[in-house]
């Protein structure tokens, strides 16, 4: 466990350790959610919209399938808590 201080601007620093674990490179987008009683990050590799890309038919745009797959992503975390 690593105690990490909070920022004027509500900033964060993921030690070197954690970052090369979950392979977390700087610019990278998280998702943050809520899990109750704390916060939970889940780094965000790539673009999956890319790797997807031409491999199906779509009928949502893509903001809708980005915030589908954060829900599925939401409960698929909130189930393991």
């Amino acid at each position: 466990m690593q105690y990490i201080k909070v920022g004027t601007h509500g900033e964060i620093i993921i030690k070197k350790k954690l970052r090369e674990k979950f392979g977390i490179k700087p610019g990278q987008e998280i998702i943050a959610f809520n899990a109750g009683d704390h916060i939970g990050i889940i780094p965000v590799n790539g673009n999956p919209f890319k790797k997807l890309s031409g491999k199906y038919k779509w009928k949502e745009t893509s903001k809708e399938a980005k915030k589908l797959a954060e829900k599925i992503a939401l409960e698929e975390v909130n189930k393991r808590f």
